[in-house]
């Protein structure tokens, strides 16, 4: 089991979730047997994306906003990132570490995974958080 007791973790995983503060991304990363915040941003996409390292596997929640003419609705990401220069033990971690990090983030719109940055494509993420939304109501943008 993962440690995810740190109140670092929830404070980051609020602020994302939050409408009246700019931080829009959280990555989580290990320490040991423990959870950590290893990044927190309210930068772009391609910044948030940049902080996934190859040689770690990493767990990512970000903001995006989509739109049309009449609302704004805010819907968050999960991320599991296994980097492609990882081993197959941290590989199988990852998957039973997944469900204690999705206590701390729970609340999310779409989950992905990810083993290669190219595979990071902002607007099909947009696609996949709307269709799971069940409404498609004009473009969507990524607050990141």
């Amino acid at each position: 089991m993962l440690d995810v007791s740190d109140s670092s973790i929830i404070e980051a995983y609020q602020k994302v979730r939050s409408d009246l503060d700019p931080i829009n991304w959280v990555i989580f990363g290990y320490d040991s047997n423990k959870l950590i915040v290893q990044q927190i941003g309210s930068t772009d996409f391609n910044d948030y994306i940049n902080h996934f390292k190859d040689d770690q596997a990493q767990f990512g929640y970000h903001r995006v906003v989509t739109a049309d003419s009449n609302f704004h609705r805010a819907k968050f990401v999960f991320t599991c990132w296994v980097g492609p220069n990882i081993g197959r033990l941290a590989r199988a971690r990852v998957s039973v570490h997944k469900a204690d990090v999705r206590s701390v983030c729970r609340d999310c719109s779409v989950e992905i995974y990810i083993e290669n940055k190219e595979d990071f494509n902002e607007q099909l993420i947009i696609s996949k958080v709307k269709t799971a939304s069940g409404a498609d109501y004009g473009t969507g943008q990524s607050r990141i």
